[in-house]
């Protein structure tokens, strides 16, 4: 007696410009999406053009990875020169694909890249979903830099304009064309509502709380006012430094656009760390300065659930991540009332 076939599984793709080099808040959180998929029973695939990892397929939490790192290399200049530059290389990869994706049950997309792969999409029919991760996915971009910085991201502005311009033309059909759109908080939601008239699915980051256990250190490891985002103003650098200065007994700890850890002064510089466990085991209280409109705050969550106050400015979905309502500071570029919000930290401590 022959035995019968077991059903083929289903495939759900992944088609979007890093997962692998690059783990942010992003790329962790459509990592978790795809292991719910896995968790119905779906094959996960993905397809990635991540000019920091190797040509080749790899398996990377249990999703298939195919890689195909961009030929033509902008990216410290300007991503979107970069992906206009690419489209040709990119629609290729894709096309060469074809037969697989079109057997897929859906196609997930994210990150700058997504109104090519979307267009890909409509092009042939495919059915995609579009994930919102920040302020850039509904065709927003402010100039956030300070001083003289500022002057120089005025004249990237100009230089990468047109490619910008192609950017928005694309992500708007890509947007008005998605089966679904998902974003990671209410705020989102309400963005994308009000500028394209669409509803979304908010499905808040997926946190994987065990693997953040051994961050609960004794109290007399936690030294440090952390922030994240060094040598970043979009997430308020120089706000931060200016706390520090007005606290100069208190130990800082910046973490991000560093080479090497170094110490000067009152604070700790250490490059972006991957295992973020390690920083939040060292961290009394984090401060988030941020002046953009972040879309969510998953360290906010993670540090919460860590018992970590975190003062956030009143900016995109921070508030709505924070539980500590009384820790968000309303005016960003008030130095005066971070000190305030951080002895009121302290006391929640003490």
């Amino acid at each position: 007696m022959q035995e019968k076939n077991s059903p083929k599984k289903k495939t759900i793709y992944l088609v979007c410009w890093y997962l692998l080099s690059f783990p942010g808040g992003a790329e962790k959180s459509i990592v978790q999406e795809l292991k719910r998929y896995q968790a119905q029973g779906y094959e996960t695939k993905a397809i990635t053009f991540d000019e920091g990892v190797a040509k080749g397929r790899t398996v990377h939490e249990g999703i298939e990875v195919l890689n195909y790192p961009l030929p033509r290399k902008f990216a410290n200049l300007s991503r979107y020169c970069m992906l206009a530059l690419n489209q040709s290389f990119i629609k290729q990869k894709l096309t060469d694909h074809l037969p697989s994706l079109q057997k897929a049950e859906v196609i997930l997309t994210q990150s700058i890249n997504a109104p090519l792969v979307a267009a890909f999409c409509r092009f042939h029919h495919l059915p995609y979903h579009y994930y919102l991760r920040d302020e850039n996915n509904l065709n927003i971009f402010v100039n956030y830099e300070q001083g003289f910085r500022r002057v120089l991201k005025q004249g990237k502005d100009l230089l990468e304009h047109r490619c910008k311009t192609f950017y928005i033309a694309h992500n708007r059909e890509a947007l008005r064309g998605a089966k679904k759109i998902i974003a990671n908080s209410q705020f989102m939601k309400q963005l994308l509502q009000k500028k394209f008239h669409r509803t979304a699915l908010v499905r808040y980051p997926d946190i994987n709380y065990r693997a953040l256990l051994h961050a609960r250190s004794p109290a007399k490891k936690k030294q440090y006012i952390t922030f994240l985002g060094a040598g970043n103003a979009i997430k308020g650098d120089d706000i931060a430094h200016k706390i520090a200065q007005q606290l100069p007994r208190q130990k800082f700890l910046f973490v991000g656009r560093v080479p090497a850890k170094k110490i000067v002064g009152n604070i700790t510089y250490i490059p972006w760390e991957k295992n973020i466990a390690r920083v939040y085991a060292q961290s009394r209280i984090i401060i988030m300065p941020s002046r953009w409109m972040e879309a969510f705050g998953r360290v906010v969550l993670e540090a919460n659930h860590l018992g970590i106050p975190v003062i956030t400015s009143n900016k995109g979905g921070l508030p709505e991540a924070n539980k500590h309502k009384d820790l968000i500071v309303e005016q960003v570029e008030d130095v005066a009332a971070w000190l305030q919000k951080l002895k009121q930290a302290n006391k929640k401590l003490s």
